[in-house]
């Protein structure tokens, strides 16, 4: 209250408005649409100073970000005029002040594209000097953000900001790319930031080379046995693989093996979404692993009446996708036993999927 009594004196420095801004944010108060939007009418004033650094400005704007209040025109007024001066000094900000920055503007869901350019082209030359999470950080908010757009040549006569844009953030990704294959080798990336690499470079329409997917591949084997490791990092991971499709065939294969032992292990941690993941991945890639079908089937069956109509749907679809008529067929006697027992457990699961279509219906 006392700060939207403040708010319009325009008393608050820079690292005031940043301080309490994060504080809001990062706590599970919820402050009222009348904090942030004076919040953001403050900081649009406050952020202009030759005294905001960096910091303030990144801190502000992944505040708003991550609580998400105030009142929409308010919000998009102060992100727009916060990305412009955050463009116009972008060189004067550290790899975790671009990754806040840009991690803001890919949550909002806000374009802006000079923004995006004049991070990436600020980035792409200090890239050998961010840690394994900064670079994680980077590709993954530019690919929530621009998806495939990243990587595609851009259409002549199109925006040319789009374009501006697209160019610098593939140079980027080259960048990133390059970097993590230095990484990799290392085993410094955290399981999530494998994960987050991964997706970022599936998601976008840009091409890494066969050397980053090897890399991310031998780095997942190590990374994903750890205790630490969660089924989204996996199920994120064989997914961004599928996805791809990058990579030498041995090595890709060799991770798929090591990650389906992964995933199966620990098969009842995974949420409905992560089981449907982690089974579209090894049926688009057409990768056997009749054991972690068979715990997938055992683990969702049970579970299927808490399954959503998408998630019933893209279960079945991956599962009929890997096994084809082989799904609901009796098991020959003297089969393979693996064989036998996904036959079985896929069974079953169609019984509890065709049922709770029923009920969906």
């Amino acid at each position: 209250r006392q700060c939207v009594e403040f708010f319009p004196e325009n008393e608050f420095k820079p690292q005031e408005i940043a301080n309490v801004c994060w504080a809001m944010a990062t706590s599970a108060y919820r402050a009222p649409d009348a904090f942030w939007d004076g919040a953001a009418n403050a900081a649009v004033i406050a952020m202009a100073e030759a005294r905001a650094q960096p910091q303030n400005m990144a801190n502000t704007v992944w505040a708003f970000a991550k609580d998400g209040g105030g009142t929409p025109a308010v919000r998009k007024a102060a992100f727009e005029r916060l990305a412009a001066y955050s463009a116009a000094r972008i060189d004067e900000f550290n790899p975790q002040e671009l990754g806040n920055t840009v991690w803001a503007f890919a949550t909002a869901e806000y374009d802006a594209p000079e923004l995006f350019a004049a991070i990436a082209d600020s980035a792409t030359p200090r890239a050998t000097t961010f840690s394994p999470q900064e670079l994680a950080n980077l590709a993954w908010a530019f690919a929530k953000r621009l998806g495939p757009a990243l990587g595609e040549e851009p259409l002549e006569g199109g925006d040319a900001r789009d374009r501006r844009c697209a160019s610098a953030s593939t140079d980027l990704f080259d960048a990133i790319s390059r970097q993590c294959v230095e990484f990799f080798p290392e085993n410094e990336f955290k399981p999530q930031e494998i994960a987050n690499v991964c997706w970022a470079m599936a998601t976008s329409a840009y091409r890494a080379p066969d050397a980053f997917w090897d890399g991310a591949a031998n780095a997942a084997v190590i990374a994903m046995a750890e205790a630490r490791a969660q089924p989204q990092n996996m199920a994120n991971t064989v997914w961004a693989f599928a996805k791809d499709g990058g990579g030498t065939p041995a090595v890709r294969k060799a991770a798929f093996e090591r990650l389906a032992a992964y995933s199966a292990a620990r098969i009842d941690e995974f949420n409905p979404q992560e089981l449907g993941n982690t089974v579209w991945a090894f049926a688009t890639a057409e990768y056997d692993a009749p054991e972690l079908f068979a715990a997938i089937a055992d683990s969702a069956t049970p579970r299927a009446t808490t399954f959503s109509p998408q998630e019933l749907a893209n279960l079945a679809w991956a599962f009929a996708k890997r096994l084809g008529p082989a799904l609901g067929e009796e098991p020959l006697e003297g089969g393979d036993a693996r064989d036998r027992r996904c036959a079985s457990a896929s069974t079953d699961l169609f019984d509890a999927i065709s049922r709770q279509c029923v009920e969906f219906f």
